[in-house]
């Protein structure tokens, strides 16, 4: 063999090595990086919980949403929070909390806990029926709701309430997330 052959075939092999190992930097840095775009892409995924009655087309984008999507997202949790009865109490007001992001959970929870303690206790039907008017406050991310609360024990009417309860949310990747809930006074609401 010559030397010049040789010295050839080393010199080949010095180049054949280092293009390997730019290739397997190259190849090491892009799976870094699909890597990095998964886990972008599963932490940031979008999940839009559609209301169960859609009254018009929704406009939802990761930080905003039209008026419908709002108020059939507020007729919803009107429904959880007041259509309760003694046996599906503890169920409605779970979904509710469910719905809601864990650093509003508590509040609420306090809430709610109470709430059903005393429709066990007394054992009373509690009916919402709106009115089917309701106010957007789009730059509080807020919707009011007028309608009337019933009160039932056993089939007896014991009390029917006009109340307006307001509902302001936190929207986030392009879903509406329960912040407070509270009755509102006829004065307040104008």
């Amino acid at each position: 063999m010559l030397r010049k052959n040789g010295e050839k075939t080393i010199g080949e092999l010095s180049a054949d090595r280092r293009a390997s190992r730019v290739f397997s930097l190259i190849m090491s840095i892009s799976n870094i990086g699909l890597i990095g775009l998964l886990g972008y892409a599963l932490m940031n995924q979008r999940t839009i919980v559609i209301p169960s009655q859609q009254s018009a087309q929704y406009s939802i984008g990761n930080d905003q949403a039209n008026k419908e999507y709002f108020i059939d997202t507020t007729r919803d949790y009107l429904n959880l929070l007041y259509n309760v009865t003694p046996i599906n109490v503890d169920e409605n007001f779970g979904k509710l909390l469910e719905g809601a992001l864990p650093e509003h959970q508590k509040d609420m929870k306090n809430y709610l806990d109470k709430a059903a303690e005393q429709i066990k206790r007394d054992q009373v039907t509690q009916v919402w029926s709106t009115t089917g008017m309701y106010e957007f406050i789009p730059s509080e991310n807020a919707v009011i709701a007028n309608g009337v609360t019933k009160t039932y024990l056993a089939d007896k009417l014991v009390t029917s309430k006009s109340q307006y309860i307001r509902f302001d949310y936190v929207m986030k990747n392009g879903r509406l997330y329960p912040k407070s809930i509270m009755e509102v006074k006829q004065d307040e609401t104008q």
